[in-house]
């Protein structure tokens, strides 16, 4: 039986995809089998046009592409194999039918949660709007209809959960401790085995070829066309969005005349980047470069964004930048950054009314919330790179998975 590494998704986004596993990608060990990415697009969307270059991925990153176009395709491709596939799967209803086709016996699911973000807590989510209330309740009651699903074997449970956050790490090790090998009617686990590992941000930092240095003020855009502001608020994105970048670039323009520093806009991957031309006009802009603009920053000025803990692990001074144009949910995240590391907190609202020795002062890091911040959420398994830990991970469950077929 060869042993497989997958990534299993449904989309036509693959940057998005190498975004999250890129490390793990150019990391595979020789003795695996090539790594493949498994596109179930053409199942899932029959009618839709499929036009993706498999070529110019497959050379750029040495991996293979398959996209089946029905489930016979599917098995003959998982003839011969043991899969370990790292799940990037939806779990809504639109992705019922590829959840009962990947649950076969030579599959396990991974789930690889490596950036240690804040995850969406009940406390940040409730008293939103009636709209967020009724998107809570479907996403409860799908959750329920999909667990259901898992007890009763017709959908796969995650085999294998590396997280790197400490506490959900803690958490799911009890309720193994709690089910394991106890015979009862309600006796499942959702996660079979949970692994701790650290962050995504802790792997780049600890292997950093970056030059530090202070020369310049980064903000961290976060694309105002955020899907969970989308999903949750009763907000007319195209009204705002010329109120908040004006308020945006005159707070930039003031902060960058006060410093003497010249701002850098770090876009999101999945902004616009001729439109954000178009909005902020007066600075320099850059996508995909967001980690190596904050090894030269002197001031990273955010709303709220997994890319900050760059900025945690090199202790660069931080400012929370506040508004409520885009709803409570959004303001609550970056209320819980600012408390969670005891940040200078701005109002795109209020009038800029610092000098340089003020801002320098109320900027000074509180180096003991920086650092509990990186125990509690991107550094939880001592000095180990996520990706090594990962690997060794996936060997000994190979060996497990070929002795436990031998019998």
């Amino acid at each position: 039986m060869k042993n497989t590494v997958c990534i299993f998704f449904s989309g036509l986004e693959l940057e998005k995809i190498f975004l999250i596993y890129e490390e793990l990608i150019t990391s595979l060990p020789k003795k695996f089998e090539k790594f493949y990415f498994v596109n179930f697009y053409k199942i899932q969307n029959k009618k839709k046009k499929y036009d993706l270059n498999h070529e110019l991925y497959e050379k750029k990153y040495n991996i293979k592409i398959i996209c089946p176009e029905n489930q016979s395709e599917f098995n003959h491709f998982l003839e011969n194999r043991f899969i370990l596939a790292f799940d990037n799967l939806g779990k809504s209803f639109d992705y019922f039918k590829i959840r009962f086709l990947v649950n076969k016996k030579n599959i396990r699911l991974i789930l690889f949660q490596n950036i240690g973000y804040f995850s969406n807590q009940t406390t940040l989510e409730k008293n939103i709007s009636l709209k967020n209330w009724f998107y809570i309740q479907k996403r409860i009651f799908t959750k329920k209809i999909f667990r259901f699903f898992v007890y009763l074997k017709l959908f796969s449970s995650i085999y294998l959960y590396f997280e790197c956050r400490k506490d959900i790490v803690e958490n799911c090790l009890k309720n193994e401790k709690k089910y394991l090998n106890k015979n009862n009617l309600f006796n499942y686990l959702y996660f079979e085995n949970t692994i701790k590992i650290n962050s995504r941000s802790y792997d780049k930092f600890i292997k950093n070829i970056n030059n530090i240095s202070d020369e310049k003020i980064i903000f961290i855009d976060g694309n105002y066309k955020h899907l969970d502001v989308l999903y949750r608020e009763n907000i007319d994105l195209e009204k705002i969005k010329i109120k908040y970048f004006e308020k945006l670039s005159n707070f930039l323009k003031d902060i960058q005349k006060t410093i003497n520093k010249e701002v850098i806009i770090s876009l999101h991957p999945s902004s616009n980047l001729e439109e954000y031309k178009k909005l902020l006009s007066d600075f320099k802009l850059s996508q995909y470069s967001t980690e190596k603009n904050i090894y030269s920053s002197y001031i990273v000025i955010f709303h709220e964004s997994s890319s900050i803990d760059t900025a945690i692990f090199l202790k660069k001074r931080i400012i929370s930048l506040k508004t409520d144009l885009f709803g409570e949910y959004f303001l609550n995240r970056i209320k819980k950054y600012n408390q969670t590391l005891d940040l200078l907190s701005i109002d795109l609202n209020d009038e800029f009314n610092f000098d340089k020795k003020s801002l320098e002062e109320k900027t000074q890091i509180n180096e003991k919330k920086y650092d509990n911040y990186i125990n509690n959420y991107l550094k939880s398994d001592e000095n180990e790179l996520g990706s090594i830990k990962v690997y060794k991970t996936l060997e000994q469950h190979f060996n497990l998975l070929n002795k436990s077929n031998d019998k």
